[in-house]
């Protein structure tokens, strides 16, 4: 529980400051010497005030079918 808790806390955060991260998957959450979480692969990371459109972006094993 105590993981979930930190990955809701960090996406709220960067909800918080305008980031949509786009392709959260167990590969791209890291954990710290303190086993804190650290979010990684930011490549497909966008502005919510960038994004005039909707783009396919992401790993399409982790997407739902109405996506792809």
């Amino acid at each position: 529980m105590f993981i979930t808790a930190e990955i809701l806390n960090a996406l709220e955060y960067l909800t918080s400051i305008g980031i949509v991260h786009r392709d959260i998957k167990p590969s791209n959450i890291l954990f710290s010497e303190e086993m804190h979480i650290k979010i990684a692969d930011f490549g497909a990371a966008r502005y919510l005030k960038l994004l005039e459109k909707e783009v396919l972006s992401g790993t399409p094993q982790y997407m739902s079918p109405e996506m792809i």
